[in-house]
């Protein structure tokens, strides 16, 4: 498993120090693996949440509930539980 990045800047540094090529990470530098996962989740959203995005905003409890199951049945949560975790340990 992919160690996570250790932050070394503290405070407001980060402000004022420059910012050179190697530091900027876009899509266009997504492996394989991290671009099907931007698929799969982009198509989750765009067919589960885009149609109830008002009800969302409205913070209807039980349709998050139910978008956060569906999520976990797709396997998702699991990908994000398993990221903390490399950093929690």
């Amino acid at each position: 498993m992919e160690q996570p990045t250790q932050i070394t800047e503290t405070g407001g540094r980060f402000l004022v120090t420059p910012i050179t090529d190697t530091n900027i990470f876009t899509r266009e530098d997504f492996t394989e693996e991290q671009r099907e996962i931007q698929e799969m989740v982009q198509g989750f959203c765009t067919e589960h949440i885009a149609p109830v995005k008002e009800d969302l905003e409205k913070k209807d409890k039980d349709l998050t509930f139910s978008l956060l199951q569906k999520i976990a049945e797709l396997g998702y949560l699991v990908l994000l539980f398993q990221k903390n975790m490399a950093v929690w340990n």
